[in-house]
């Protein structure tokens, strides 16, 4: 991941086509400013020859490139007159690419002059950048509907955690009637707190999920809410918290998921509040679950684990 910062910016020209290269233009664009170019000299072999078929040159020194995680940069280059002549066959001549930082501090999400305009926005922002310090998304108070998904964050850390803070379990709230609510996919060291997670679906769908890593996670002042199930059929059982080994499966064994913390939650309804799939080779281990509230009315079981 890169931080926030300045930085140079650097391109790899390469010869694809039939002919040596002994120049090229280069031309490049920052979002909508002005078009900056440079006329590359330099001796290019075709792809398989004897010599290098391709150069590493700066576009901007200086750390000229500025980046932030809420200010994103698209960024165009793109070549033209190879030896000087037109290009007949320019497919591949232009990278295209939006870069922003990653992500190391508080962003807002929701309401005037936050980071991020949707809670979608926000929630893609660390996959997509990944993180490279303690980061919040502070969630501003309101109804999100729709399924939420963070998966696969580059710089998790013991140091660098990943926290989604609703600021009150009261007046924020993510809602969905189908699938999972909030689903954190392979992912360490994460905390969600003071939020509402409801799913009202009425099949085996989940208010939040952990599917795949949880070790190390946090879920706490937390209100989860599962619809009250109408059946006993395995496909028709609502669960409150998943944690399991697959983004695609409550019934896949998690063998990474230790040392999770589970606090003062309110648990309602769901044939499961919680239900945790382990792999009886390797139980999964320091599970603490302190303070939580439990609400079932035609539920089976508040809390199972399996092999934990």
């Amino acid at each position: 991941p890169a931080c926030a910062g300045n930085y140079n910016l650097k391109v790899r020209v390469s010869n694809f086509g039939i002919n040596i290269l002994d120049s090229v233009k280069l031309k490049w664009q920052i979002d909508t400013g002005s078009v900056d170019s440079l006329n590359l000299v330099a001796t290019l072999d075709t792809l398989g020859g004897s010599g290098s078929f391709f150069i590493d040159t700066t576009l901007i020194g200086n750390n000229g490139l500025s980046l932030s995680a809420s200010n994103a940069k698209r960024i165009k280059v793109w070549t033209e007159r190879p030896n000087n002549i037109a290009d007949t066959v320019n497919f591949n001549d232009t990278l295209d690419i939006t870069l922003r930082s990653s992500l190391d501090g508080t962003y807002t999400v929701g309401g005037a002059n936050a980071d991020f305009s949707t809670l979608s926005a926000a929630i893609d922002a660390p996959e997509n950048t990944g993180i490279c310090g303690p980061t919040t998304i502070p969630i501003n108070s309101g109804t999100y509907t729709g399924s939420f998904s963070v998966s696969d964050v580059q710089g998790l850390s013991a140091n660098n955690r990943l926290t989604i803070d609703g600021q009150d379990s009261a007046t924020t709230t993510l809602t969905a009637s189908s699938g999972t609510t909030l689903l954190l996919g392979n992912l360490n060291h994460v905390t969600v707190k003071n939020l509402t997670i409801e799913n009202t679906g009425n099949r085996s769908y989940a208010a939040l999920h952990i599917g795949g890593g949880g070790e190390k996670d946090s879920i706490y002042t937390c209100h989860i809410i599962a619809r009250n199930p109408s059946s006993t059929s395995r496909f028709q059982q609502p669960y409150g918290l998943v944690i399991s080994g697959s983004t695609n499966s409550f019934f896949t064994a998690n063998s990474d998921a230790d040392d999770v913390y589970i606090h003062d939650n309110q648990f309602l309804d769901g044939y499961y509040s919680v239900y945790v799939r382990a792999d009886f080779r390797t139980p999964l281990t320091n599970y603490e679950l302190t303070d939580n509230t439990y609400g079932l009315e035609n539920g089976y079981m508040a809390n199972y684990f399996y092999n934990v």
